[in-house]
């Protein structure tokens, strides 16, 4: 993510380039850190947040964890509070970890791919690809982009 805080739906519009309505209609169960997040526009995304993204799931369990669904008063305690003061963003960047659930996988992977992923040096060893520069950053970091063709 380019700079500072930023809510969940900002990232999806304006980082990831999703339209709203994609969001809307498609994105129906997001967790944020662990948690359900109802209202994208008031979940934040911080310095290491881990953003799950699913389309929706089958079952009662998918139907309770549905964004704004029907049976989201079953699993309050497990839901995020929208959070209405927006921190300042700063200029440095923000690593977030991001995983996309069935279809979602086929449909926003190749974006997140193009716009450039951060492994831990192991792990781009660990896929059989070589690494001849320098690290990235002082964590041992790589980005990577990737191209489809």
């Amino acid at each position: 993510m380019r700079a500072g805080a930023r809510s969940v739906l900002g990232f999806l519009v304006e980082e990831v380039g999703l339209t709203p309505e994609y969001v809307r209609e498609r994105i129906t169960t997001v967790f944020l850190d662990g948690q359900v997040v109802d209202v994208l526009e008031g979940a934040m995304l911080r310095q290491g947040s881990r953003l799950a993204l699913s389309a929706a799931m089958p079952g009662l369990v998918g139907a309770t964890l549905r964004r704004s669904g029907p049976y989201a008063a079953m699993r309050a305690e497990i839901t995020r509070t929208p959070e209405h003061e927006l921190e300042a963003r700063t200029g440095a960047p923000v690593v977030i970890h991001v995983k996309l659930f069935n279809m979602l996988i086929d449909e926003i992977g190749p974006v997140l791919l193009e716009r450039g992923v951060v492994l831990e040096r192991d792990a781009v060893g660990a896929l059989g690809l070589a690494v001849d520069a320098a690290p990235s950053s002082p964590d041992d970091l790589v980005e990577l982009r990737v191209r489809f063709r």
